[in-house]
């Protein structure tokens, strides 16, 4: 092969084809420029130095962008795999999801906002979307093969979408039906950018696969629209769902008209900067920082997705190093910590969101389809920006694992939630009322064959592997390629390379990071030594008609380990072939699966079955008793007879605890080598590729396992029905995050993503002093130590004094056997008489005693008490006096403490609380400086009010508690890296309050003067509990004490002031160093200086 020495990847031109799947493109040869330039000097600088070329599409071809996609209109799948699923999609998705969106009142809409037909808005806020996205699915639909019928349905529907758009360009049907004097005023809730965006992306997909211009005439006058509501001068503000700036690119890649680009930036130049508008909208939504500042993958994960693909858009106009040092950085966090080996993203339930580094469960995965489509976006963007393959490697684990899965092979069913390992009861739907996952699938699956080459002016890049034919614009020639292969079942390709006319360029192949020993021949000749350079083999050479390349990629079955910081794969492995990860189902294996044990050496053999599943490659291997078992493609799970399935499957003689040594540095996952070194087999997976030195893991940036933590504030119950799958569900869905439950019921609350206290009745101390139940003992912590859902032990309830030695006892020998997770003991109020606590003295004296002994005796980690309040005849005088004595002796030995309160009642003199009594508990708690809270009891015999009825229905309490609970996690989370520096009682000050001191940094204006209070009134007044860094208090939490009524308060500050939205987790400024506070009844407002950070 005849060489030079420059590689193809380092060409001095940018690419000369188009962005991705734009159809209209002009030829750049403009010099590529390292640093970056502002938008407008780009633009002019891209007429004057392209001569001959119109100036308006000057603009198409992006300066810094080294590859650019083969446009997918010139790319056709014909093989056994990809083809058949694009067909399904033209034949069953397309029509099911029309069927859907029409039943659902999704299309009807459009007609009402058009004044067609009455009536009023059906559905979700932002279900415009979805129709959107269909039509998107069905423009690269009718791309790949035209289809009157189709089209003429996607013609009718455009219609109706170009009759509701109003005059000005605006459109919404959501807006427009029901609520048309609030246009653009909830941006962080609303969508309306977004839904607009999904418009513009299908109008531009619809124009390039039909030629039509009616549904992208809407889209500009739409965007027209936008440009004179947002930008410099304008309206200052985003939406808190991404989605418009990718789409505004998209836009002008398809017209020319650079406004829109401009637009885009000024969307991702606002975002995160509170200089330049008045309200964030925090982590959840990519909005606390500034873009460029970035360095941690936080909040929802589609969000996120669609944020960086518009990043790595924008970065390849402009050559911003700010946004390429941020994407550089956060998708090293992403493949390094936070992704799924399926490629699918997202771990927590609770706000669709990325999870902490390593937190990456199984069975409660969340996984959100869209979340691995808006992955794969992201890193064709990536790949063509940087002309690197680690961005491909990505790209395909995606889309042949976390993206396949979610749609069923009948085209008609779909998953929202993709975990990796189920009970059985996890199933693919045929729709949801949040649609946002099927719509999107069936615009993905079309598209794919633009996602398969690239190319620049030095050559073609093969991304992907598939049977199929393309046809690639070099200058005023073509070359045609044909791909022969039977991937992704089998790793030989044979490749076809068809110039007009004989051409000299590059042909560069990517190999997999999954493929070792992988071979190239061209035209029957061997390649002796392949020329690598950023994951792809470079073929260059004066390419003729009929010149033919054929590359081995060499599959084993390979079993994979995961970094030791993750523990739910704790001792287990996965299993993978080629781009294929695998699971065991029980309708494979004869019964459950969840205890497979692999054998030290499975024996693996692999046979294609063409009539099972579409047809699939299935492993089998030898499990630790000799059985043989069977895995299928990960995809193809929930096809059959429901029951267990399972991803990560224990291995026998593999540590659960391995070291984290040097030999992990750059690497999630790994191929895992019993006796072998993985030092030698080092990139094997595609979060491991082309790490760069400055770009590697910090192997101290975990946080330590040695010790308990609280980790996310504490919300659970005493006294609770026993763990069901309907009972953690409502307990996760009313914001409770710690459940009781036995060992078998650890399971349980894993599914559903809640931490765990374990009861047994081993643990006691009684244990320690038998031998045989000491063993016992041993192995229960054995058992469970390593579950990803055990938080805590519980020991006991309310002991005496004279218990403690013994309990210090216990406590020590669980901290030493398992320091990670607590022991648990609740202790008595103050209202305990002497014989109780063990101690003597008044009430004061008595109970500080208690708590000076079980401190330092006992050693706890955390300090729990119940102290119940509302009695019929009026309120317990002692509620905030027990506070104050907990609150000093926690501080003074530097442990958390959670507060019991009172949810029902067990006797005639005491009384049910209501709504606003239970706001008042959990604010005035939170003042104190709690990080967790407990609710006597959820429910239980001869109890009355509670959380739930004995038959499992919500309470009034309950429905109370959805909202507080939340709120009660959000404010502990911003107050737990500070410390509490005091609570001050403004108006009554009952036992153990303390008045506000002059000089208090804080203070209320006008100020509230004291209050008498008789014996058993309720308190009225303020509480403000004030919190720093250090000495100087930098936030209060205001709260109203007053539960029977509503309250306003002024509050002045030592600086500018912002008020916190628990409900939203954002920070909002004040006016100056004042703000006004309506504060609901018992309900309260944390208030920051301007410019504190708690994380």
């Amino acid at each position: 092969m005849e060489s030079r020495p420059s590689s193809w990847l380092i060409s001095a031109r940018t690419g000369r084809g188009p962005p991705s799947h734009v159809v209209n493109t002009c030829q750049d040869r403009r010099p590529e420029r390292r640093n970056a330039v502002s938008l407008d000097r780009w633009v002019v600088l891209g007429i004057l130095l392209a001569p001959g070329v119109a100036g308006a599409a000057e603009t198409h071809a992006p300066a810094h962008r080294l590859l650019a996609a083969v446009p997918f209109t010139e790319v056709k799948l014909s093989d056994a795999f990809w083809a058949p699923r694009i067909r399904t999609n033209r034949e069953k998705s397309l029509p099911h999801n029309f069927k859907w969106c029409e039943e659902t009142g999704r299309i009807s809409n459009f007609a009402k906002a058009a004044g067609l037909m009455p009536g009023k808005f059906e559905g979700i806020f932002f279900n415009d979307s979805d129709v959107y996205k269909v039509l998107e699915g069905a423009s690269y639909a009718l791309a790949d093969q035209r289809d009157p019928e189709l089209e003429k349905k996607a013609d009718e529907v455009i219609a109706k979408i170009a009759a509701a758009q109003q005059p000005d360009g605006y459109i919404n049907t959501y807006f427009t039906l029901a609520e048309p004097d609030k246009k653009w005023t909830d941006f962080a809730v609303k969508h309306e950018l977004y839904c607009g965006g999904h418009l513009i992306e299908g109008a531009v997909a619809h124009y390039q696969a039909t030629g039509k211009k009616t549904f992208l005439n809407v889209a500009i006058k739409l965007a027209d629209h936008l440009d004179a509501t947002f930008g410099p001068g304008k309206r200052h503000e985003v939406c808190g769902h991404e989605e418009i700036e990718l789409a505004l690119v998209k836009l002008y890649q398809a017209t020319g008209e650079v406004r829109y680009l401009k637009l885009a930036e000024f969307f991702l130049d606002l975002r995160g900067d509170k200089s330049k508008r008045a309200r964030l909208f925090g982590p959840y939504a990519q909005d606390h920082i500034p873009v460029r500042q970035q360095r941690e993958i936080v909040g929802h994960a589609v969000r996120a997705m669609y944020l960086y693909t518009a990043v790595a858009d924008m970065a390849s106009y402009t050559g911003d190093a700010g946004f390429i040092e941020t994407m550089r950085s956060i998708w090293n966090d992403v493949v390094h910590r936070k992704m799924y080996i399926t490629a699918g993203i997202g771990a927590r339930h609770e706000g669709e969101a990325f999870g902490e580094a390593y937190e990456l469960p199984n069975d409660t995965a969340y996984c959100e389809t869209c979340a691995a489509i808006g992955l794969a976006f992201w890193a064709h963007r990536l790949n063509q920006l940087h002309a690197d393959a680690q961005y491909a490697d990505v790209l395909e684990r995606a889309i042949y694992n976390g993206i396949l899965s979610g749609i069923a092979l009948d085209g008609e069913h779909f998953f929202y939630v993709n975990p990796l390992a189920s009970a059985g009861k996890h199933h693919r739907q045929p729709f949801f009322g949040c649609a946002c996952c099927p719509s999107n699938v069936v615009r993905f699956v079309p598209s794919i064959p633009g996602y398969v080459y690239a190319q620049n002016d030095a050559g073609i890049a093969v991304n992907l592997y598939a049977t199929g034919t393309a046809t690639v614009a070099r200058g005023p020639r073509k070359v045609k390629l044909a791909q022969e292969t039977q991937y992704p079942w089998d790793g030989k390709v044979t490749i076809r390379v068809e110039p007009e006319q004989a051409a000299e360029f590059d042909l560069a192949v990517r190999i997999p990071a999954w493929c070792e020993g992988a071979t190239i021949a061209v035209n029957g000749q061997p390649v002796q030594k392949l020329e690598m350079h950023k994951g792809y083999a470079r073929l260059h050479r004066a390419w003729q008609r009929g010149d033919v390349v054929e590359l081995n990629l060499p599959m084993p079955v390979q079993r994979i380990e995961a970094h030791p910081l993750v523990k739910a794969d704790a001792g287990r492995v996965a299993i993978q072939r080629g781009p294929i990860v695998y699971c065991f189902e029980q309708v494979d294996n004869g019964g459950p699966v969840k205890d497979l044990v692999l054998a030290r050496e499975p024996k693996f053999t692999v046979e294609h079955k063409p009539d099972l599943l579409g047809g699939v490659t299935v492993v089998r291997a030898q499990d630790r008793d000799g059985r043989t078992v069977t895995a299928i493609p990960y995809y193809a799970w929930d096809h059959r007879q429901p029951g267990e399935m399972i991803v990560w499957v224990r291995q026998d003689g593999k540590p659960e605890s391995p070291p984290v040594d040097a030999t992990w540095e750059g690497k999630l996952y790994r191929p895992y080598a019993p006796s072998g070194s993985h030092a030698r087999r080092g990139n094997a997976l595609p979060a491991t590729r082309s790490v760069e030195t400055r770009a590697r893991i910090r192997l101290v940036s975990a946080p330590s396992e040695s010790a308990w933590k609280v980790g996310t504030p504490i919300v659970t119950y005493w006294a609770g029905p026993p763990l069901t799958d309907a009972v953690a569900r409502q307990m996760a869905e009313g914001g409770f995050n710690l459940v009781w439950c036995s060992e078998q019921q650890l399971d349980v609350a894993q599914r559903h993503g809640l931490r765990a206290m374990l009861t047994d009745g081993l643990l006691s101390p009684a244990a320690l002093d038998q031998p045989a139940q000491r063993e016992k003992l041993d192995a229960l912590i054995a058992r469970v130590r390593n579950h990803p859902a055990l938080y805590c032990y519980f020991i006991t309830d309310e002991p005496s004094a004279g218990a403690f030695p013994a309990l210090g006892k216990l406590f020590a020998y669980l901290r030493e056997r398992d320091p990670a997770h607590m022991a648990y003991v609740n202790l008595f109020p103050t209202y305990a008489n002497n014989q109780q606590l063990g101690t003597q003295g008044d009430t004061v004296t008595a109970y500080r005693e208690h708590l000076r002994q079980y401190l330092e005796i006992v050693k706890p980690s955390l300090v729990s008490w119940d102290h119940y309040q509302f009695a019929v005849a009026g309120d317990n005088d002692q509620y905030f006096l027990n506070l104050a004595l907990i609150r000093q002796a926690c501080q003074q030995a530097n442990v958390p403490f959670l507060q019991i309160v009172q949810a029902c009642t067990w006797t005639p003199s005491m009384r049910v609380p209501t709504a606003d009594e239970m706001r008042y508990l959990v604010y005035s708690t939170l003042a104190y400086g709690a990080q967790g809270i407990s609710y006597y009891v959820y429910c239980h015999p001869g109890h009355t009010g509670g959380i739930a009825l004995p038959d499992g229905t919500p309470t009034p309490i309950y429905h109370a508690l959805k909202t507080l609970n939340r709120e009660f996690v959000a404010i502990a989370k911003e107050l737990q890296p500070l410390r509490s520096l005091g609570v001050y009682h403004c108006g009554m000050t009952p036992p153990g309050a303390e008045p506000p001191p002059k000089d208090l940094p804080f203070r209320l204006d006008p100020p509230i003067p004291p209050m008498p209070q008789k014996k058993l009134e309720r308190v009225k007044g303020i509480l403000l509990g004030l919190f720093g860094p250090a000495e100087k208090p930098t936030h209060v939490l205001v709260v109203n004490m007053d539960y029977g009524a509503p309250a306003a308060a002024t509050l002045v500050g030592p600086g500018n002031l912002e008020v916190f939205d628990a409900g939203r987790g954002t920070w909002s400024p004040g006016s100056g160093n004042r703000v006004e506070l309506s504060l609901s009844k018992g309900g309260g407002s944390l208030v920051r200086v301007g410019g504190q950070k708690t994380l």
